[in-house]
């Protein structure tokens, strides 16, 4: 006995049936409104035909559907300096700071978490010592200056030795000492001279204004 065949016009819509739908595969997006793929198997109803006949339904198989609606949380940028150190030496502090844009949150998402300014230490190097002269060149606390100046001071007692007796000494030679040299002599000439002239032109002028009064009577 022949196998009778049969084609989709065997099969009217109300002999068939979609299934449910069900997801396939993954949300395009892992935030802020991706989409999914959900499709669903068209079969009949009637019992007496082999499950291998295909029918037809009507409409698509399959359909996206929005997934993970939720906006994307913000992610935080590098670290970046603000500013310059606050010394050039000697463990000094440098303020950094960071922005919650890479990328910035969407549509709500959550903002990032943890602090956006933090301080770190910088030019960590121990000073070097500079005498006064070059203090004002070099970008130093009111500590570090006096400190610095502080070292100099004691370096400086150090090496001064005093001998009161020479000294005492050595001051009264140099008050008594009668001075020959010929420089000597013409300085105090000079300084005769200097007070001699501004003293005649004085009485030169007095004698003008004199000798103008009487001519005039």
């Amino acid at each position: 006995m022949a196998s009778c065949a049969f084609t989709d016009s065997d099969l009217d819509h109300e002999r068939s049936h979609w299934g449910n739908w069900a997801p396939f595969g993954e949300c395009s997006t892992s935030c802020d409104k991706g989409q999914k793929l959900f499709i669903r198997t068209c079969t009949h109803n009637d019992s007496s035909l082999p499950s291998h006949v295909s029918v037809d339904c009507g409409d698509d198989n399959y359909e996206y559907k929005p997934c993970n609606s939720g906006g994307c949380p913000g992610s935080w940028s590098c670290w970046e300096d603000d500013g310059h150190c606050s010394t050039s030496c000697g463990k000094g502090t440098q303020i950094r700071r960071r922005r919650c844009d890479n990328p910035a949150p969407t549509n709500n998402g959550e903002i990032c978490l943890g602090e956006n300014v933090t301080k770190v230490l910088c030019n960590i190097k121990k000073c070097p010592v500079y005498k006064w002269g070059h203090l004002k060149e070099q970008n130093l606390t009111k500590d570090d200056i006096k400190n610095i100046m502080k070292e100099e001071l004691n370096e400086i007692k150090s090496n001064l030795t005093i001998d009161s007796k020479n000294m005492s000494a050595t001051i009264r030679k140099h008050i008594s000492a009668r001075d020959d040299r010929p420089s000597a002599a013409s300085v105090g000439y000079v300084g005769v001279a200097l007070l001699l002239i501004p003293l005649v032109m004085i009485i030169f002028a007095d004698a003008l204004k004199y000798f103008a009064v009487n001519a005039s009577q």
